[in-house]
């Protein structure tokens, strides 16, 4: 109880409403990069002449995980993202910029 009435004060506060914006900006910004990194496998996958069938089979995946991949519907981890890479010819490379 008394944790909940801090949580609403500070929610209240300034501070509460610039950290509310901040997490709002962040998750802004996770969305745009889910979906640019959506919009490259599927651009891979289209410039490998694969259908999202063909793809799935390649790395093991069903043809609808493929699709909520290609629609930023899905958190991949870096495993599932080395699979769909050696299944479509390509290496994964991480950098931070």
């Amino acid at each position: 109880m008394f944790e909940e009435k801090v949580g609403e004060l500070d929610a209240l506060s300034p501070s509460g409403s610039v950290r509310k914006r901040r997490d709002a900006e962040e998750a802004d910004d996770y969305a745009s990069k889910t979906l640019l990194l959506a919009g490259k496998i599927k651009h891979a996958r289209v410039k490998a002449g694969l259908t999202q069938q063909k793809l799935g089979e390649r790395c093991g995946m069903q043809q609808s995980y493929i699709s909520s991949i290609e629609r930023g519907r899905v958190h991949l981890s870096v495993e599932a993202l080395d699979r769909l890479a050696r299944a479509l010819g390509m290496d994964l490379h991480i950098d931070f910029i």
